[in-house]
């Protein structure tokens, strides 16, 4: 029970953090999932909410403080999803109404963080 409460003073809730991490899959696998017919939230109404969700609670500081100073797989994939959340909100269109160079472009830029 207190090694219970020590993590959630340290870490807030698991159940937030495995939804922003969820959002961090759907940002990065979005066109594919488009392509493939899947289930992913930016092809909901709340799209903007979760990419400014995923901005705003998994900041460069929040998410050093949750997962520690070493750049891990799952560090490097966050920022690679936050800065493509922030070029999806930038843009009006959805990927249905994007250019393929457009959609390519997003996924380079974001792949491009090592």
């Amino acid at each position: 029970m207190r090694c219970e409460k020590e993590r959630e003073a340290a870490w807030g809730s698991l159940d937030e953090i495995g939804r922003l991490c969820q959002i961090v899959d759907d940002v990065l696998d979005y066109e594919q999932d488009i392509a493939c017919g899947d289930t992913n939230c930016l092809t909901s109404i709340r799209r903007n909410l979760y990419l400014k969700q995923l901005i705003s609670k998994f900041g460069s500081d929040e998410t050093q403080r949750l997962f520690g100073n070493v750049r891990s797989a799952l560090v490097i994939a966050i920022e690679r999803a936050r800065i493509k959340a922030g070029d999806l909100l930038s843009t009006k269109n959805t990927t249905q109404g994007m250019t393929d160079k457009s959609v390519q472009s997003q996924s380079a830029k974001a792949s491009n963080i090592q």
